[in-house]
């Protein structure tokens, strides 16, 4: 008696089969969020299913589950905070005549404005032919024994904030003496020869 072979044959491919589904791993669903709805807010089908939305691409936990979250990376530590201390800056004040019919004036006003630029120390330039309160101010404060002998003191004159500090002769003869710094009061800054100046008569 012939037995027909496709007992065995069927047997196995359900074998084969079971294999394969074994071997192959099984895909995870993406949620897919309802049109409208706005991402960490709970839908009503989520409600349902148990599903906690996590963001439009990210996996959603399961029913009971708590939602992951992410780390915050810690802040850069930049050290301990310093006290910020004012610090106030003097101020040189130039009182000059923008429209001087005088040569002699202009000259030495540029003289004593371009020196300032080009040593980047910071001034502040007072018209007194365009401001009466500073023609003024220049002429109440400029000493008496700073005074000419007739008539009002001529610009340019120089202040630190309202401290007087000379005219433009004064100016010429400490530039003359490397000692401008000390002349407008200011500290002369290192490496200059003001300063190497003074290092040698301290030394």
């Amino acid at each position: 008696m012939t037995r027909s072979g496709g007992g065995k044959g069927e047997k196995k491919k359900g074998k084969r089969k079971r294999e394969e589904q074994r071997q192959t791993p099984e895909k995870a669903v993406a949620f897919v969020p309802p049109h409208g709805t706005v991402p960490g807010e709970k839908t009503e089908t989520e409600e349902e299913t148990g599903a906690w939305k996590c963001g439009w691409e990210a996996k959603c936990s399961p029913i009971g589950s708590v939602p992951a979250v992410a780390a915050a990376a810690p802040l850069p530590f930049s050290g301990p905070k310093q006290p910020q201390v004012a610090v106030s800056r003097m101020v040189i004040r130039v009182y000059i005549a923008s429209s001087s019919g005088s040569t002699a004036i202009k000259k030495k006003q540029q003289d004593v404005l371009g020196f300032l630029e080009a040593n980047k120390i910071g001034f502040e330039e007072k018209d007194i032919a365009a401001n009466e309160e500073n023609r003024k101010w220049m002429r109440e404060n400029v000493p008496e024994n700073s005074r000419p002998a007739t008539g009002y003191p001529l610009p340019p004159q120089i202040f630190n904030e309202s401290q007087y500090r000379g005219d433009y002769d004064a100016f010429f003869e400490a530039r003359e003496n490397n000692a401008v710094y000390a002349f407008l009061g200011l500290t002369a800054p290192p490496g200059s020869k003001e300063a190497e100046a003074q290092a040698k008569q301290e030394a």
